[in-house]
């Protein structure tokens, strides 16, 4: 006898039909021309999307492979979702090929620009724990992303960073020194790197729900990543993108310019207090 489904598996099994139906609309293919690409059926491929029928991993990979969805099926069967390694790597892939990154952060300093005892201290952080040569391998995986910035043609950089970001202590004053002065080095010598300041005194804003993340890929195509519950998303929807880039502009008006974000930044570092 078959148990009732577990509502995380229902919402994985919805989460996968909307997707499939998404990518087969845009691909302008009928149920049963993607089942013939599948090796299915029309009917089977319907079932899926009403959630009627759990695809398989073969019905799957078929499909990702037919749609070009580029592992995004795979990531989200239902049976075998994706670890937050491998979400987090097709992250760390696509920021690589970027030509635009701009970012809202208000939680924790920006990665490509963490210092190493900072990094360190923001994964040590994570719970549950992770062993000590897992730590070593995440923390290698994020000073390796920060090479990006020393390539000869490099992207276009822009931070807001919530001005919390400044005065949660992570690591303890003398790592949070380093921090202030990695960021003060990174911006005085890349000007390809800006970093505004949003200070408390702007008071609310149109980004309290969260950090999130604009990735140029072309100088018309951008996507928009969010991260939350130990996992990540990418989204390429036009009108979420437009939506996101807009808020992004509108964070960018409220903040201190970027001079006048390192000079405080500056200060930090010299009186060695966060």
């Amino acid at each position: 006898m078959t148990g009732k489904p577990k509502i995380v598996d229902e919402v994985a099994q919805e989460e996968f039909a909307r997707e499939l139906i998404r990518l087969r609309t845009e691909a302008d293919l009928s149920q049963r021309e993607l089942g013939r690409l599948t090796g299915t059926s029309g009917q089977q491929v319907g079932a899926i999307e009403r959630l009627q029928r759990r695809p398989s991993k073969e019905f799957t990979v078929a499909a990702d492979k037919a749609l070009g969805a580029n592992g995004r099926l795979r990531n989200l069967w239902p049976q075998g979702r994706a670890a937050p390694s491998r979400w987090l790597q097709k992250y760390v892939d696509i920021e690589a090929k970027a030509l635009v990154i701009q970012q809202f952060q208000a939680q924790v300093v920006p990665a490509l620009v963490q210092s190493e005892p900072y990094a360190r201290a923001t994964l040590e952080a994570a719970y549950p724990p992770s062993p000590p040569e897992k730590l070593h391998d995440l923390l290698q995986s994020r000073l390796q992303r920060q090479k990006l910035l020393d390539r000869s043609t490099p992207p276009l950089v822009q931070y807001v960073i919530d001005e919390a970001t400044l005065h949660r202590t992570i690591g303890g004053l003398d790592v949070m020194r380093e921090q202030f002065q990695r960021i003060v080095d990174v911006v005085t010598s890349k000007p390809f790197v800006t970093v505004q300041v949003l200070p408390y005194g702007r008071g609310a804003h149109c980004a309290l729900e969260g950090s999130f993340t604009l990735l140029g890929m072309t100088p018309s195509e951008y996507l928009v990543y969010s991260e939350g519950a130990g996992r990540g998303t990418l989204y390429t929807e036009p009108d979420l993108v437009a939506a996101n880039t807009l808020r992004f502009g509108a964070l960018r008006s409220l903040a201190l310019t970027p001079a006048e974000s390192v000079q405080m930044i500056q200060s930090l570092a010299e009186r060695g207090a966060a």
